[in-house]
Parts: C-alpha cells; sequence; structure tokens
C-alpha cells in the first residue's frame, strides 16, 4: 500500500469543517479569465485540526519503500467541485474565530507571555485560494500501475523555437546564369554562406518533489550527474535515448537545470521543483552536415569513431553525445 492515504470522512468529521458565506454569498467568490481563473473558498474548521485540513486541501508528498522499490505517493491536492480545472494553489488566510484561552496557562490569573505563547480558539477561518492548475494529476494507484511520475506535477513551460547558423563552403558553390556563359557563370562563390537550421528549446518542471530525491547522495543526482553506479555517463549534457516529450531518439539534449528549494506549505520539511532546459534537433545531435560539390552526397551523417549505430543504440563516448533514459529524470527509484 502506498505510504499516504486520504482520511475517511470519519476523520474529516471531526476536523468539523464548514464553508462560509451561506448568508452573504462571500464564498466561494469567483474570478474567470483566460489562463488566469480563480475562486476563493471560506472555511472553518476546529482549531487543533486547522493543519491537518490545510494539508488535506493543498495536497503534499513523500517516498517510501516497497519492498525495495522506493516509490513517490502523493495526497492529491482538492479540485474545486464546479471548475475542475481549478486546484487548491495556496491558502491566503487563517484566523481565529471565537477565543477560548491561551496556549500557555495563565500563573495566578495574570497573562503569561512566552516566545510559546499563542491564542486558542474555537474556529480556525481558512480562506483557501483555487486557481488553474499548472501540470496533470494521477493518483498512486494509476502511476503504479503503468504510467510514470512524468505523468503527474510536471508543469509544461513555454517552448521558444529558435534556429542555428550552419555556415557552407563557400568554394563548393559557384554562380549560375539562367542562360549564357558570361561571367560570373561558373565562378566560385568567394565567401562562405550560411542556412537557417530550425531549432526549438522548452522547459519541463517538476513540481512539489521531496526534498530526500533530490540531495548528493540520492539515485536522482547521481544519475544526473553520472556519479556512484552511473559513473562517468552523466545524464546532464546527453541526449534522449528513447522518445521523449513526443521528440525522436537522439533530437533532445539536457542543457541545463535548475533545482529550486522552497519551504513546504506548513512550513515543517523541504521540497524542490527541479527544472528542467532541453533543446531539440530535428537533425539529431549526433549528425553533421556534410556538402558535396557534385551534390548527389549531401546530407546529415552520423559521426562516431566507431561502426554507425541507430539512434537510441549508440554506445558511450564514441559519438558526441551519450544517450540516456531521460524518463528517469523524473523517478525516485534510479
Amino acid at each position: 500500500m502506498p505510504a499516504l492515504t486520504y482520511p475517511d470522512q470519519t476523520e474529516i468529521n471531526l476536523w468539523g469543517v464548514t464553508e462560509q458565506g451561506v448568508r452573504d454569498g462571500s464564498s466561494p467568490v469567483d474570478r474567470l479569465e483566460i489562463n488566469a481563473s480563480s475562486s476563493e473558498r471560506v472555511f472553518r474548521c476546529n482549531w487543533d485540526y486547522r493543519a491537518n485540513f490545510i494539508q488535506w486541501m493543498l495536497g503534499y508528498g513523500e517516498t517510501w519503500d516497497d519492498a525495495g522499490t522506493t516509490r513517490l505517493s502523493r495526497l492529491l491536492p482538492q479540485v474545486h467541485p464546479y471548475y475542475p480545472d481549478l486546484i487548491a494553489t495556496k491558502v491566503t488566510q487563517v484566523k481565529g474565530f471565537k477565543w477560548t484561552g491561551n496556549e500557555v496557562p495563565d500563573v495566578g490569573g495574570a497573562y503569561s507571555y512566552t516566545d510559546q505563547q499563542l491564542s486558542r480558539f474555537d474556529k480556525a477561518e481558512v480562506t483557501v485560494l483555487y486557481e488553474h492548475r499548472t501540470f496533470d494529476l494521477a493518483e498512486d494507484v494509476v502511476i503504479y500501475d503503468g504510467l510514470t511520475e512524468f505523468d503527474r506535477y510536471v508543469v509544461r513551460g513555454d517552448v521558444q523555437p529558435g534556429a542555428e547558423y550552419l555556415q557552407l563552403p563557400g568554394a563548393a558553390l559557384k554562380y549560375k546564369r539562367s542562360s549564357g556563359s558570361s561571367a560570373p557563370n561558373d565562378f566560385p562563390i568567394p565567401f562562405s554562406p550560411g542556412k537557417i537550421l530550425p531549432q526549438e528549446r522548452f522547459t519541463l518542471t517538476w513540481h512539489r518533489v521531496p526534498e530526500n530525491v533530490w540531495t548528493p547522495d540520492s539515485g536522482l543526482y547521481d544519475y544526473v550527474y553520472g556519479l556512484n553506479a552511473y559513473a562517468g555517463v552523466p545524464a546532464y549534457g546527453a541526449i534522449n535515448k528513447t522518445t521523449f516529450y513526443g521528440r525522436p531518439p537522439g533530437t533532445v539534449l539536457l542543457e541545463n537545470l535548475r533545482p529550486i528549494l522552497l519551504r513546504s506549505p506548513l512550513g515543517i520539511g523541504w521540497e524542490y521543483d527541479i527544472e528542467y532546459h532541453f533543446a531539440f534537433n530535428p537533425r539529431g545531435w549526433n549528425y553533421l552536415y556534410h556538402w558535396d560539390p557534385a551534390g548527389t552526397a549531401s546530407g546529415w551523417y552520423f559521426v562516431t569513431s566507431g561502426s554507425y549505430e541507430a539512434p537510441g543504440s549508440v554506445t558511450n563516448d564514441k559519438s558526441i553525445y551519450n544517450e540516456r533514459e531521460f524518463s528517469n529524470l523524473f523517478s525516485v527509484n534510479n
């Protein structure tokens, strides 16, 4: 069984959750616009269970050992009951309702302030903001049954089309008139022309990754940097071994990454957003252009110190880039 399980209705009933704004219509408050819709709802729950309620609303995750296999278990954030594309993303305010006393009891009837002193209330009033989700959601059972962590909590960033300038040898090209043979017909071009080759760059961010997944002794860290079991073959600076994000093998290069350390919403731990930066070359990163003056053999050719190998089966350190399985960049079990 997964390490995390959702609270059952009996437990939720203990929290005493009710939605406010029934009489004045102040909850929910919806704002609907392209790519920026939101809904704000106000709840009350029992004061001592406010952290449980907030964690349940926003979701969280942790790793667990499944008979020797490390898995990531997630409790998903709550989905808006009317707008299924909106999820609970933050709690904008928590305030008390109906004061009941102090955390530190009064001494001799006098108020005693210490660094642990805090007012207590009967209820907590919690304002929850729902916003457009920027990633797919999937329950643990679905992920364990054939999908991968790439299928949830991965934010797909903007794709940026670009181009590479390929310089061609000038002496291999010559001027040609449509008719006649007067100059400059058949004169070689005295400079190096070029051509524009399309490329694109895109970013994928693995969202809310538990802190222990990205540490100097973790499997993912070793996989990215080519350490320990992956010595000498880092994923950083490699190309995709299999089809990745719809791009064929050998066409996607891991150019950069940025692990962003974040505090968890309740401030009781850390988590990461891991931002991967990729470059797509539709010709393949291990292919270089050959210009044939005769015009019969010009084109893109695989380059290697050995024999030809098809994309997806390139031997390490034989061509320009090694190949790695990029789905493992979104795995806790490397």
